[in-house]
Parts: C-alpha cells; structure tokens; sequence
C-alpha cells in the first residue's frame, strides 16, 4: 500500500506525501485517527483515504503509549466480505511493517492473534454471536445459512403453499377483493411480488410485526381526514423537493436570458412565473394544502412573447425554452397526480382502501409463518434471520424501552471498540445491534462510524443512508463532545480540476 502512494501521483492541490515510509496524514486525517469520543462520525468524501484512516485508527489503538488495546478488544465491521479480507490484509501488512522496524515489538502477539479477530460483515458477526449462545434460543445448533437465491426458492414455494390454502378457504371474499384489485390483470403473480415486497422491507425493522401494526395503524382509528394527515405530510415534503428543482430550472433560465445575446424578452415571463413558484413552496412549508391546490390549479404559464433571430442568440433562446418546458411538464404532471381530486376525495379513498390493507397485512403475516416453517424444517436461516436473532439476543425490553442484555453486556465487557466502514449503507436492525453493542452501560466501547452518505448504493438492500443523516446533523463538532463529528474533505485520487468539476455539476443535481 505504501508502494502505491509512493508511485501514484495524487492531487488535491496537495499531494499525500510519504516520508522515509511513513505517510504525511492531513490534518483531518490525524483528528480521525486520534480523536475520542463515545460515539465518532467521520464523514469521508471519495478518495479521501478513510480506509487507511481507519486501519491507522486500529493500529493506533494497539499501539498508544496508554492503556494500549488487544487486538480481540476491537470489533471492526465492513460491508462485504472482500471489504473484511482487504481491511484485515491492510491491519496485517501494517503490522509487518512495524516489527520489521522493530524486532522486539510487542505487536507479534497482535500479529499472531490477527487471524482470529473480529473483522468481519456484519452478518458474520452476527452468526458468530448466533452459534455462540444459540443455547438461549429456539434454534437447532445444526443450523446453515441459505444462499439469496436459494431463500428466494423457498420464498416462492412458501408464497405458493399460502395462497393455495386461501383459495379454499370458504369465507375468502376480502382475499378475492384484493386479489382483483390488485392483480386481475397478471393473476396472482403481482400480489405475490407485493406481499413478499413488503414482508422484506418489514424485516429491515427492528421489530418487523410491531412495524406492520404500525402501518395498519395509519388506516384505523379515526375519521379519513386525519388518517389523511400522514399522508399529505409526506406528499408535501416531495413537493417541497419538486418545487426547489422546477425554482433552480427557472433560475437557470432567468441567468441565460440576462447574459449577452440572450432572449432577454423572456425574463418578464421567466420571472413572474419563478415568484408564483416560490410562493408555491412557501405554501408548501407551511402545511397549507388547501391553498397550495387552489394556487396550482390556478397557475399558468403565459406564452412567451416572440424574440427575432436579429434579438438573440439561436442556442441560448433554445436553451431557455427547453428549461421552461421542462419546468411545465413536470408542473402539469403534478397538478394531474395529486390536485385534480379534493381532500374529501382522498379521505373517501383512504376508507375504501382500508380493508385491503388489513388483508394484505394479514397475508404477509402469514406468509412469514409459512416461510419461517419452511426454514425451520430444513434447518435454515436467512441474512435477515441472522441480525433478527442477534438482536434477540442482544435485546432485552425494561420499562417500555430497550435495554442491552445480559449478553450485549458481557459483548461489551469484550469489545472496547467498534469500528464501522461504509456506515452509510446499514439498515435499521443493523444500527440497533450496533447502539446495544455501544450504549447502556459503564462498560459500552467507543463507537467509529465511517461513511459518505453520497456513495450510498445499496438501496435495493434496503439500506438506509437516513441513520447517517440524522448524526450528521446531530453530532458536534466540538471538540470534547461525547458525540461528534469530523469531515475529511481532500481528495487524494483525482487532480483538483476533475474534484472541482464533479463538485460543480453535482451541486446542481444533489438534493437533501
């Protein structure tokens, strides 16, 4: 590794420089390295070295002058496992390098004991506690792990069993409903992709049944209006959202219309219709959905005046055209999706829908019955019933909240810290087992977190790049804070033009 950074010429505007085989870390890259704190977020941009930083932040825990850590102590978890074998190649070379400069290092005991520590996915994590204290669930020991396409097989089959059995039950009416709503055209195929959609993303929860309650809550209770309010408030951020990209396009439009040779006999328009969206958003903010879909319906685009060859330039003229029209077509999208049909529409709507979710709810509860049964008669788990029975056993309910168990105690008795990479593509159960390996107790280890929020990819995984958001804007900055948060910004991989390229034409397309 240090070969490559000696060779590679790498820009920042600085370069990462080596010196007689030791790296010259950036100031930021030394704070993550050494700086404590209960629980560290450290916002890594790409090619900013985060791996290196944290295999640094490893060795530095292993060799600090006070109170210096085994290697057994640390708990350091990656995303795939390719992710784990580099990490614990990375920690091995590292640790070469340093008995190699000196002989008598107490760190051939670190070497040595390298092979059996805890780095590793998650999911390996978890099926190690799992076969651990397997004792303390019902679970047989003789238990393997299904491979994703093979899960997927008994999930089909289990799927098919299930549904068979409502064919022929008597009383099947709300069954037929939603069959015939919700997949007459295809068969049956589509409510079964439906159902199995939603028991898996109800398996990245926590609590996957108090989750599915949770949703059916939305539909009970009380009159449509106010189950309607859950519904306009989501609506309303997406159109925040909306609003905020048709006001950069016409922004856009209004610099181009304003430059030399623009159609500057556009500008008029451009901005009377910029100021009628902002007002808009302001509606928007202000939860006011009445008024927002009456100004909707209401608003219009004047056709622009006509602007001669001799006037402006061909290009810019089509340019600002283009980005009008883009802004129309999105604007009549919406008004046609959500403002054609009044609240008391929707509220009608939410009643009618209502037993088709207890339905649906119903299936996919007993579709988890009956895919459990499956993989318990052939003595196996899924990925999912990996982080569901660690968590079980990490878990234990105190006075209504979660409390770490007996065994995340004594885990945490084991580990003095947790090092996370890639913590932007965690899920929800994942961050729980995560905070009872770290909270709770005198005894909790440190908790590292390193992740780029913008290089969340595994979305399909139902990853959840909002945990990392919500400690972003949670965590200090402050140094001495028990939570915090440090940025590493400089880019080592590509020359300081291409990173100043990038940045510009994403600032354009990113969104919060």
């Amino acid at each position: 590794m240090l070969k490559l950074w000696k060779k590679s010429a790498l820009f920042t505007g600085k370069e990462m420089r080596v010196v007689s085989d030791k790296i010259k870390w950036t100031p930021q890259q030394e704070e993550a390295i050494k700086a404590s704190a209960d629980k560290l977020l450290v916002s890594a941009s790409a090619g900013t070295g985060k791996t290196m930083v944290l295999v640094e932040r490893v060795l530095d825990a292993l060799t600090r002058k006070e109170k210096p850590l085994d290697i057994s102590q640390l708990l350091v978890v990656t995303f795939t496992e390719a992710a784990a074998a580099e990490m614990r190649d990375r920690i091995g070379s590292s640790l070469l390098s340093r008995i190699k400069q000196n002989p008598s290092s107490p760190l051939k005991e670190q070497l040595l004991l390298l092979p059996k520590a805890s780095i590793s996915t998650l999911h390996s994590f978890c099926l190690e506690i799992i076969r651990r204290y397997f004792y303390l669930l019902d679970l047989d020991p003789a238990f393997s792990v299904a491979g994703e396409m093979e899960a997927l097989l008994m999930q089909l089959e289990a799927w098919e069993a299930l549904l068979q059995s409502y064919y022929d039950r008597e009383n099947n009416q709300h069954f037929l409903n939603l069959l015939d709503s919700y997949g007459a055209t295809v068969g049956d195929e589509k409510l079964g992709e439906l159902v199995r959609k939603l028991y898996n993303f109800s398996r990245s929860q926590p609590f996957p049944e108090k989750w599915l309650a949770e949703v059916g809550s939305f539909y009970k209770g009380s009159s449509g209006k106010v189950k309607l309010r859950y519904w306009l408030d989501q609506l309303l951020l997406y159109l925040q959202e909306e609003l905020a990209y048709m006001e950069n396009l016409l922004s856009r439009g209004i610099t181009l219309a304003s430059s030399p040779n623009g159609p500057a006999r556009y500008l008029d328009n451009l901005q009377q219709e910029l100021e009628g969206i902002q007002a808009l958003a302001s509606s928007c903010r202000n939860k006011k959905w009445q008024q927002l879909r009456e100004n909707w319906l209401a608003f219009s685009f004047a056709p622009l005046p006509p602007v001669r060859r001799d006037q402006a330039d061909e290009f810019l003229k089509e340019q600002v055209k283009a980005l009008r029209d883009e802004v129309k077509t999105i604007f009549k999208k919406h008004a046609e999706s959500f403002f054609l049909r009044s609240l008391e529409d929707y509220s009608r709507e939410v009643e009618l829908v209502t037993p088709y979710i207890d339905t649906l709810l119903e299936l996919t509860k007993a579709f988890h019955e009956s895919y459990s049964q499956a993989k318990k008669e052939k003595r196996l788990l899924d990925f999912s019933d990996l982080e569901h029975y660690c968590l079980a056993l990490l878990a234990e309910e105190k006075n209504g909240s979660l409390q770490p168990s007996p065994v995340a105690r004594e885990l945490q008795r084991q580990y003095r810290q947790v090092l996370v990479d890639e913590y932007q593509d965690i899920n929800s159960v994942q961050e729980t087992i995560l905070q009872l390996l770290t909270s709770g107790t005198e005894h909790s280890p440190s908790l590292f977190m390193v992740g780029d929020v913008k290089q969340s990819i595994y979305r399909f995984r139902l990853a959840e790049p909002s945990l990392f958001l919500k400690k972003f804007h949670s965590f200090s900055t402050r140094v001495g804070s028990p939570c915090r948060r440090l940025h590493l910004t400089e880019n080592f991989r590509c020359r300081e033009e291409i990173v100043k390229a990038v940045n510009f034409l994403f600032a354009q397309l990113f969104s919060p």
